[in-house]
């Protein structure tokens, strides 16, 4: 009996899993972690690391990418929305 409960119990906790990744799929979620909060802490680790004069050049290429995204109106989104801004211009270069 132990074990069909368990079973059970992974299954559900199986579709619960899936049908939560369906609605993210589907739906409008709201920010998990706001694109403002991710260009702050990009820009707080470049301040504090041109500080102590190590370049981060790969960090400081990504700030610049969500800085676009903030100022195309993506700052309250996901942190993700940055894709959003940033396929436009591959579009726009590869044409």
């Amino acid at each position: 009996m132990q074990q069909v409960l368990c079973a059970t119990t992974d299954q559900m906790s199986l579709n619960y899993v899936l049908c939560t990744a369906l609605l993210r799929c589907l739906c409008v979620i709201a920010a998990a972690f706001p694109l403002k909060h991710q260009q702050k802490d990009l820009r707080l680790v470049l301040a504090e690391a041109d500080a102590v004069g190590v370049p981060l050049p790969v960090i400081s290429a990504a700030n610049e990418q969500y800085v676009r995204a903030r100022a195309q109106g993506y700052g309250d989104a996901d942190f993700s929305a940055v894709l959003e801004a940033v396929t436009p211009q591959e579009k726009e270069q590869s044409a």
